[in-house]
C-alpha cells in the first residue's frame, strides 16, 4: 500500500511540476552530500565574487524510482550546478520552480519550509497526505 501511495504522490507532483519547458540540464558541483541544499546554494552564491551565481528552487524527480524532493541549486550564467548531490545529480530530473532574489537568501530556511507545506497542502490530495514528506 505504501508503494502505491508513493507512486500516486510521485505522479501527481510530476504532472503538476514536470513541465518540459522547466526541465533543467544540471551539472554536478562539489558534492557536499549533507542534506543542506538550501544553505549550500546560498553559500555558493555569496562566495562568488563576480555576483554571477544565484540560487534556483526546483523539484527533483528520480529517474529510477518514485522519489522526489524540493531542492535548491546554483546557476552561473546559463549553467545549473548541484553542489549538494554532486555526481549523483545525474540520477534526477530537475524542474525549475523559480529563481530566488538575493534578499530572499537570508530567509532561505523559512522559504524552504513554507514551500514544503504549500506543496503538501495544495498539490497533494488530502487522502494521500498521511506521512507525506518532500
Amino acid at each position: 500500500m505504501k508503494d502505491y501511495i508513493e507512486a500516486k504522490r510521485y505522479n501527481i507532483l510530476k504532472e503538476f511540476y514536470g513541465r518540459k519547458e522547466d526541465l533543467l540540464e544540471v551539472i554536478h558541483g562539489k558534492g557536499l552530500f549533507n542534506q543542506r541544499c538550501h544553505q549550500n546554494a546560498v553559500q555558493m552564491a555569496y562566495d562568488d565574487k563576480s555576483n554571477d551565481t544565484g540560487v534556483v528552487m526546483c523539484m527533483c524527480f528520480s529517474k529510477t524510482c518514485n522519489c522526489y524532493f524540493l531542492h535548491f541549486i546554483n546557476y552561473h550564467n546559463d549553467t545549473y550546478i548541484d553542489n549538494t548531490l554532486g555526481w549523483c545529480s545525474k540520477r534526477y530530473d530537475y524542474y525549475r520552480l523559480r529563481k530566488l532574489t538575493e534578499p530572499e537568501y537570508d530567509g532561505i530556511i523559512i522559504l524552504f519550509v513554507k514551500w514544503k507545506d504549500w506543496i503538501k497542502n495544495n498539490v497533494i490530495p488530502w487522502y494521500l497526505r498521511l506521512g507525506f514528506t518532500v
